[in-house]
């Protein structure tokens, strides 16, 4: 039964996330953007936020990771308010710009008793994509200026999202 109620979801998301036209974001100016979260802790699966955005639409996903898979609590798609999508093209064009001021610290692949979390940012704008791929810790405690525009952008992302699976803030990512 849950996979009936899942797989339009999923349909709905890889269209929404499919083929694009001769109109492509990265052409024409327009923002696409992407923001993945994961984090485990002691007592529960490693749980997930996933939130994308495109044509002012937003899809967005969270639920628990084990193995590699994703187990879904939900999944939505909704349109961004234009006020919202103008905040969020500042802040993308801003950290899209400020390579240099105090860059981000690195995700570290040294494996410690704490899950330090992964936080990854992917933005398209102006025809200039940017990857950023950094610890959940950094952004919850920003320290240059770069890493501010990072967590700034990613608490954007993550209240004109659909769902965060009733999380307020994600390990401190608000």
């Amino acid at each position: 039964m849950k996979s009936t109620i899942i797989l339009p979801f999923l349909l709905a998301g890889c269209s929404f996330l499919g083929g694009s036209d001769s109109n492509d974001n990265a052409s024409s100016g327009a923002l696409s953007a992407s923001v993945y979260l994961s984090k485990s802790s002691l007592i529960k699966a490693p749980q997930f936020e996933h939130h994308v955005l495109k044509d002012s639409k937003i899809f967005s996903e969270c639920g628990t990771s084990l193995n590699g898979k994703n187990k879904y609590a939900d999944q939505r798609v909704l349109t961004v308010e234009d006020k919202k999508l103008s905040k969020l093209e500042k802040l993308a064009t801003d950290l899209n710009t400020s390579a240099g001021s105090g860059d981000i610290r690195k995700l570290s692949d040294k494996a410690g008793f704490f899950d330090q979390g992964k936080a990854v940012i992917t933005i398209t704008t102006e025809g200039k994509t940017t990857e950023i791929a950094t610890s959940i810790n950094t952004i919850a405690n920003p320290q240059t200026p770069r890493e501010r525009k990072a967590a700034a952008f990613i608490s954007k992302m993550r209240r004109a999202g659909a769902t965060n699976c009733g999380h307020i803030s994600f390990f401190g990512v608000s």
